[in-house]
């Protein structure tokens, strides 16, 4: 069990690299060389890919990853809008 737990959290972060990357992609494609119903496919595929791999990031990473990262997020936004008002 620990040798599973070991691999799931390479992959979890190799899932998230793989999303970053899928959509980082789409802002490529007005320089590609491509028609327009052709750069609207691409960005669709490569948009519900990185939407794919980022859920399975967040699988494989748990549950507790997922909880850290909405508590630095909530705190991100508590402190912006305490320093707002």
């Amino acid at each position: 069990m620990q040798q599973l737990k070991s691999i799931k959290v390479p992959v979890g972060y190799a899932c998230l690299s793989v999303s970053l990357f899928l959509y980082v992609a789409i802002f490529s494609l007005p320089f590609v060389e491509l028609s327009t119903t052709n750069k609207v496919a691409t960005g669709s595929v490569l948009y519900g890919a990185s939407y794919i791999f980022m859920f399975a990031g967040f699988g494989f990473l748990g549950r507790e990853f997922v909880d850290k990262l909405k508590g630095k997020w909530q705190s991100f936004r508590s402190r912006k809008s305490s320093i707002e008002s």
